[in-house]
């Protein structure tokens, strides 16, 4: 019988988040004028709370504009995950082997509900979660969220998949395996306290067997 539940950030492990923000940012802004801020710059937004991605935003452009380019950021977002969206190479096969072998898939982000379910639907992914806990409020959290999720979802050895620091922060207080995606937006500082990082979305499967075993057939 399957064991085990993964649980997946999205933006920077599932899905290539600067095919479609990136260049919303920058039409909205370039459609009234303005100069764009650069690829970097909005990527280091990627995987945080859409609300500090807007305030972040509106710190950028005149208090009269704000609400415009707030808009159309957001109209542009959604257009483009269907048009131009890609999930990183492998992930769909990845999911697909993990929903075989695992007893649970959960997916834990901070994106707003509207942009995830464009997300997820365009990319086929929700028949290959068994949850998906999304960021509904002010209050929630990373580390709450996974909370809700390992209460919900029974399967064990749970793990979190994710690239930013937050991602390793919530699996840490939720005392289950960190596992960094170096390949997503989050820098190597971030990652340093994951219990094993993966370079590619189809190295998982491996990390994952590995952490399995019993410690002594790990060398532990």
């Amino acid at each position: 019988m399957a064991s085990g539940l993964l649980i997946f950030d999205l933006d920077g492990t599932l899905f290539r988040s600067e095919t479609v923000t990136v260049p919303a940012v920058q039409r909205s802004f370039r459609e009234v004028g303005l100069s764009a801020p650069s690829n970097a710059e909005i990527c280091w937004f990627f995987g945080k709370p859409h609300r500090d991605f807007q305030e972040w935003l509106r710190s950028l452009v005149p208090e009269a504009l704000a609400p415009r380019i707030l808009e159309a950021v957001d109209r542009w977002e959604l257009e483009l995950v269907d048009e131009e969206g890609e999930l990183y190479p492998e992930v769909r096969e990845t999911l697909t082997e993990a929903r075989r072998r695992f007893a649970h898939l959960a997916m834990c982000t901070n994106g707003e509900r509207v942009y995830v379910d464009r997300v997820v639907d365009s990319s086929g992914l929700r028949p290959l979660f068994d949850q998906i806990r999304l960021r509904e409020s002010p209050r929630d959290t990373k580390t709450g969220m996974v909370t809700e999720l390992l209460a919900a979802l029974s399967g064990r050895p749970a793990f979190m998949i994710g690239d930013r620091s937050e991602d390793i922060d919530a699996a840490h207080a939720n005392g289950i395996i960190a596992i960094g995606a170096r390949y997503g937006y989050g820098t190597v500082g971030e990652l340093a306290a994951a219990d094993a990082t993966i370079q590619t979305p189809q190295s998982l499967l491996e990390v994952l067997s590995f952490m399995m075993l019993p410690r002594r057939r790990r060398g532990l």
